[in-house]
């Protein structure tokens, strides 16, 4: 792994829906909190745009392409799915990644504006590990802190158990009624 590839990465995905000459309003977005590495970066970049090509075909302004003049207008959910399913993008795009660069596409048709973009999640403080780069920040947690002690932990574990034997005195009842019969 090079110096540039070991860390954690910011993915975002944003799409707009163009309401008038220069206004959009936010219709869809999606960022993990960090990912390690430049393969699960573009893993979920791919599976990302797949979701935001679906989105967009619900939407009743994104299905049909738009003849302008004598071209036709892909939607953005034909660029996103073309996007996908092009290997040398793919491979240019986990290449800028890997070297620690920040990576940035825009696609857009008439109605719909949709940005992907990958970057290093860099710590603030440049203070260098040792070979020479930044330290990248951990991933957060995704429990907020102090639900996991205290007061909060006995009442759950109390819920937890009160919900156990609530159940199995239902089996029981459940198993007399029928041994009964």
């Amino acid at each position: 792994m090079s110096a540039a590839e070991s860390g954690y990465y910011r993915c975002e995905v944003l799409v707009e829906e163009l309401i008038a000459e220069g206004v959009t309003v936010p219709y869809a977005y999606a960022s993990p909190t960090s990912l390690l590495g430049p393969k699960l970066v573009l893993r979920w970049l791919r599976s990302a745009a797949w979701r935001a090509a679906e989105t967009l075909d619900r939407n009743p302004l994104g299905r049909a392409p738009e003849v302008s003049g004598e071209r036709v207008v892909v939607s953005c959910a034909g660029q996103l799915r073309a996007w996908c399913e092009d290997a040398a993008g793919q491979s240019d795009t986990r290449q800028r990644v890997k070297a620690g660069q920040v990576w940035t596409t825009v696609f857009s048709d008439p109605y719909h504006r949709v940005t992907l973009s990958a970057r290093p999640n860099r710590s603030t403080s440049p203070a260098a590990d040792g070979v020479g780069r930044a330290k990248c920040d951990p991933p957060a947690r995704h429990r907020k802190r102090g639900h996991g002690t205290g007061l909060w932990a006995a009442a759950r574990t109390a819920l937890i158990c009160l919900a156990a034997l609530a159940s199995y005195a239902a089996l029981g009842w459940l198993l007399a009624v029928v041994l009964t019969r």
